[in-house]
């Protein structure tokens, strides 16, 4: 009989991203989009889990993308975190309120720093800002040769520091929004938080 290992794989990958979003804490009901991709929605807000795929003839690596997009009323932009510099830095390399803002907030930089991300960034696009965190803890690989496979388990203080950046960059937004671009002081650490509930 002959084995779908290609199949297998999928199977065993889609278990293991199931059970990975269950573990952030938020409540609201979870939709399954498609294959490897669930959201939550919480009034305007959205939740987007992905676990995208990058192949090889000899290999699979799904990685973990967790996404949070909320409505906001600043022009289009897009910033991405340096990960040699530890900052903010915006795509076209301009300093601007977004990004010069984000880097005043010492909490954040050091939270982003408890997580080995592959990729940060932060695109606002017709009225709407999404934050994307993709973390190497959290990936399934497989490789036919050697063959083999395994998780790399996300920990219980990575889930806490993701969700903990995501509010930090909404609550940092939005007061930003609501300053029209200018200085703004950060918040406490325990007034920051998302709607989970």
């Amino acid at each position: 009989m002959k084995v779908n290992i290609g199949a297998n794989v999928s199977s065993r990958a889609e278990k293991i991203f199931s059970a990975l979003v269950e573990d952030f804490k938020v409540k609201q009901p979870k939709t399954k989009v498609k294959s490897f991709h669930y959201e939550i929605r919480h009034s305007e807000d959205v939740w987007s889990f992905r676990y995208l795929l990058q192949k090889s003839w000899i290999s699979k690596i799904y990685k973990l993308q967790v996404s949070y997009s909320f409505p906001i009323n600043m022009d289009d932009e897009e910033i991405m975190w340096d990960h040699y510099k530890k900052q903010w830095k915006s795509k076209n390399k301009e300093i601007t309120s977004l990004n010069s803002t984000l880097n005043d907030y010492t909490e954040l930089k050091s939270l982003i720093r408890t997580v080995d991300f592959e990729q940060v960034n932060i695109v606002i696009s017709d009225q709407r800002l999404t934050v994307n965190l993709i973390p190497f803890p959290g990936c399934f690989i497989w490789t036919m040769i050697p063959p083999m496979h395994y998780f790399v388990k996300l920990k219980g203080e990575e889930y806490a520091a993701m969700e903990k950046i995501l509010a930090i960059v909404k609550a940092s937004c939005k007061a930003l929004e609501g300053q029209n671009g200018s200085t703004w002081q950060s918040l406490p650490s325990e007034e920051v938080v998302l709607p989970t509930t």
